[in-house]
């Protein structure tokens, strides 16, 4: 079984809250006015250096196999295996759903015709949402090739993912450990010169986040042997750094450029996060509670249902909803109220079975290999 680190589930859950506030649709005055100072996009990043890190740290057989084929071949097919029943079962039930309510909603504004939203849901079933969007919105198509609002638009984020789970395991095969290790460095520092405008290619295609947890994990040996981990979780007051982080990632997407001459604000965020992730891996994050754990396990069925909850809430509950006053706190609680029981769902009926079935095929790849006579 995975042995899961709280702190980190607790990050998953600062980022996916970030996600859901970051998208939420009636935007009142007060968030027009927060909007002048923070912007909450660079939660995506936080998932990708959480997702970074796991992801190789979880590839330690494969890297110790590599030099045997008859070895790093059944490891590798195991990855995809369990990747592929972790991530793709619960991604296309919201692919479906969305699909089938615009059926009978796609000629309302607040949804979308079922055309677009086909062309969206194929790129992300492919796994090439972002390069999708990015030609989308680049090309000026946004309501005609691709939906407005964007109902499955947070899938780029996973198709990126996804191909990064497809790339990684195959460099940790051909490469040795340093000249994967001087890669790794070389792209981070290449994109932090790299100015990445929002809704750009660039912008869907950053895989600076996710490096810095390969980077991360790589070194996560050596930094502790130095025994600085063990220190850093023995600091009275080590949450506060955490949550000072965290309030730096939603300033940086506004205020970042005014004093990052020359960096990119996208680069600067993914170390950002990144120094979140090592704390919390080094036990010196934010201690978790209850609800941060509940949100923290739920945040891929969360990400994947709020966005079209949002809109089916805003449709057929409050097609009005003000800007202000008690009908949009009531929006927001029931809204919030519905994306919470969708995501419990998920999880329980689709995201977890099927995760778990994913990881029992994978140790059968896994022992038939160890099995084999060498």
């Amino acid at each position: 079984m995975e042995q899961k680190n709280n702190q980190i589930e607790t990050l998953r859950a600062a980022a996916i809250g970030f996600v859901l506030l970051s998208h939420f649709p009636v935007a009142g005055p007060w968030f027009a006015e927060a909007s002048r100072y923070v912007e909450l996009w660079s939660g995506v990043d936080l998932f990708f250096v959480i997702s970074g890190f796991l992801i190789t740290a979880s590839l330690t057989r494969l890297r110790a196999a590599r030099a045997d084929r008859a070895l790093w071949l059944p490891e590798l097919k195991a990855f995809w295996i369990r990747r592929a029943f972790r991530l793709l079962p619960a991604a296309w039930l919201w692919l479906l759903i969305p699909l089938l309510l615009s059926l009978g909603l796609g000629d309302q504004p607040l949804f979308a015709p079922f055309g677009t939203l086909l062309n969206d849901a194929l790129a992300a079933a492919l796994q090439v949402a972002n390069l999708y969007w990015a030609h989308c919105i680049g090309s000026g198509q946004w309501g005609q090739l691709c939906s407005q609002p964007p109902i499955v638009g947070p899938y780029w984020s996973l198709s990126l993912e996804e191909q990064f789970y497809l790339v990684l395991p195959l460099l940790m095969i051909v490469l040795p450990a340093r000249r994967l290790l001087a890669l790794v460095v070389l792209a981070i520092v290449a994109h932090a010169l790299w100015d990445r405008p929002i809704f750009s290619l660039a912008w869907y295609v950053r895989p600076d986040s996710l490096l810095w947890g390969v980077l991360l994990a790589l070194l996560g040996q050596r930094i502790a042997r130095s025994g600085l981990p063990a220190r850093l979780a023995a600091v009275p007051g080590r949450s506060l750094l955490s949550i000072l982080l965290l309030a730096a990632l939603a300033w940086l997407p506004v205020n970042g450029a005014e004093f990052l001459a020359g960096v990119s604000t996208v680069a600067v965020v993914a170390l950002v996060s990144a120094l979140l992730v090592w704390l919390a891996a080094c036990g010196a994050g934010i201690e978790p509670g209850a609800f941060l754990l509940w949100m923290g396990s739920r945040s891929y069925a969360l990400y994947l249902v709020h966005y079209p909850l949002y809109a089916l809430a805003q449709l057929l509950l409050f097609p009005t909803a003000g800007s202000s006053g008690p009908e949009l706190a009531l929006y927001a609680l029931c809204t919030l109220g519905m994306i919470g029981l969708a995501a419990e769902a998920t999880y329980r009926l689709v995201e977890m079975p099927l995760r778990n079935y994913g990881r029992g095929l994978s140790m059968q790849v896994s022992r038939r290999s160890a099995a084999q006579p060498v």
